[in-house]
């Protein structure tokens, strides 16, 4: 009998993981912006430019980051992302833009992606570009949101512009 108990009690353990909510401590990233402004949610540390600060999502945040990144199928993406490049690697439309990366770290997989976020590219309706938008700014929402980010001098965070 009590052997019975302990392979019940294994099999609940294994399916309860196996669902789509996996503890927080298994999904992390590093989310960067123009090389200058980064999040890494494993360290919980904001870096602008020289300066570096505590900032740690909650984890209804990181479980709303990670549900996006799931739902657009972010390990699907190419590493190097560019809508906008023609294949001699040449811009094709001028407009103000930032060198974007995202790496995920969700579970046993591990993702990196870099692209260049222009609102060119949302206003062209390239799906898989406007999905990846959605996210960035989702990510971008919850450091600007986060107490810890509103507190920081508005002088310090203006040095990588």
């Amino acid at each position: 009998m009590l052997f019975l108990r302990k392979i019940v009690l294994v099999i609940i353990t294994v399916f309860s993981f196996s669902g789509s909510t996996i503890p927080a401590d298994n999904f992390n990233f590093v989310y960067a912006v123009g090389g200058c402004r980064k999040l890494d949610t494993s360290t919980g540390i904001y870096t602008n430019g020289k300066r570096s600060f505590k900032l740690k999502l909650k984890a209804n945040q990181l479980d709303e980051i990670r549900r996006k990144v799931r739902e657009i199928n972010f390990f699907e993406y190419p590493d190097r992302f560019d809508p906008l490049l023609d294949k001699y690697g040449v811009l094709l439309e001028s407009s103000v833009s930032f060198e974007m990366s995202l790496k995920i770290i969700d579970g046993s997989k591990t993702k990196e992606v870099r692209w260049i976020d222009t609102t060119v590219a949302t206003a062209r309706d390239d799906p898989a570009s406007v999905r990846l938008t959605e996210l960035s700014d989702m990510i971008m929402k919850a450091i600007v949101n986060d107490p810890a980010f509103k507190r920081i001098p508005r002088l310090e965070l203006d040095i990588c512009f």
